[in-house]
């Protein structure tokens, strides 16, 4: 059974929490998961390295749109968002599963504290701050062997797009670990940042919410991310329609000579 659906050349899966949370379970899974936002998807349309790299693992659609829009052609399409996945996961961690996280210094004490006092089952084997920069070369090998050295299996990302996608492009030819990128959720998970109200979420104004906290940091990226994303929707969706048009041509012409 077909198990994803394609925004341009990037596969979306289809299967929800319940199939990520197969996927992660599954050591045959991808190793990298990745809960994609429209601001991903436009990124990955214009640097190559992140589009192949969505290519070759996990990708879930984390943003309301794109899982609105995906839906048009396939209705079993679902959301599932990072923070919904981090949850599950510290509530529901086997024993035998190692956890790290790598982001904002108090995000990841917070994160780390409230998990532990909530799953006292949960193993937490380190917690690395990542310093405020763009490039991390430099770090990924010191970080590599800190997993190592912890044998944590679990690796969660708490950084900004694409940049934890960077990292862990580099950080899983290091590590054997299972690596989850999960962005802002990992500031939701601890309260460092207000979660968006439910109700807002489920009619698609989460961003104007995030927006409404974050104007000066979040505006510009939203203008252009937005409008690019519209953009790329409706290339993809014209493509789709030529395809179509193509091969009921072709159908067409071959019907036609086997009469």
């Amino acid at each position: 059974m077909k198990k994803f659906v394609h925004f341009l050349d990037i596969p979306v899966r289809l299967e929800g929490l319940e199939g990520a949370m197969s996927d992660f379970e599954d050591e045959r899974g991808c190793q990298v998961l990745i809960f994609a936002s429209a601001q991903l998807i436009s990124i990955a349309q214009k640097k190559d390295s992140i589009r192949y790299f969505l290519q070759e693992n996990g990708v879930y659609p984390d943003s309301f749109y794109l899982t609105k829009y995906l839906r048009t052609f396939n209705p079993l399409v679902k959301q599932i968002r990072g923070i919904d996945f981090l949850n599950r996961v510290m509530n529901n961690s086997s024993q035998n599963l190692r956890h790290l996280f790598i982001g904002e210094r108090f995000a990841i004490e917070h994160a780390a504290s409230k998990a532990k006092s909530e799953n006292q089952n949960l193993k937490i084997v380190g917690t690395i701050p990542a310093p405020f920069k763009d490039e991390f070369t430099n770090e990924i090998f010191e970080w590599a062997t800190i997993i190592k050295a912890t044998e944590a299996n679990v690796i969660w990302l708490g950084l900004g797009t694409p940049k934890q996608h960077e990292i862990a492009m580099k950080l899983k030819d290091e590590v054997a670990s299972r690596i989850v990128c999960v962005g802002a959720a990992m500031s939701f998970y601890s309260g460092d940042l207000e979660k968006c109200p439910e109700w807002i979420t489920a009619i698609g104004g989460e961003w104007l919410f995030r927006l409404s906290r974050e104007p000066q940091r979040l505006f510009r990226r939203y203008l252009t991310t937005n409008i690019h994303f519209i953009a790329l929707s409706l290339m993809d969706y014209y493509s789709r329609k030529t395809r179509n048009k193509v091969k009921r041509e072709t159908h067409s012409e071959s019907f036609g000579n086997r009469e």
